[in-house]
């Protein structure tokens, strides 16, 4: 009968602590309530590597292809040429003196 009677006072203390945390607003209560302080930020300057350093080679291939494009070949220039005049001779009648009485 002890051993009924030791499970039995087991579980009537185990119920009055819990419902002692219920009336006391759902926590347990301590001595010492907890104080909330603000997160304390400051600035701190540090060197970091960002990335280490080294060489970097880019090699750009040969581009191969034909295009059209205008070119001068000959320069600009100015030629003089003497062209002589051309002349004949023409013969023809003309009436010098219409003749009449005088």
């Amino acid at each position: 009968m002890s051993r009924k009677t030791a499970c039995f006072t087991i579980a009537a203390l185990t119920m009055f602590g819990t419902i002692s945390q219920t009336a006391a607003g759902g926590r347990a209560v301590e001595c010492y309530e907890p104080v909330r302080s603000p997160a304390v930020y400051d600035t701190v300057y540090e060197h970091v590597l960002v990335s280490p350093s080294g060489q970097q080679v880019d090699y750009t291939p040969a581009i191969y292809g034909t295009r059209e494009r205008v070119v001068m070949t000959v320069p600009a220039q100015v030629t003089y040429e003497i062209v002589p005049a051309v002349t004949r001779t023409v013969y023809r009648t003309v009436r010098i003196d219409g003749g009449g009485y005088s």
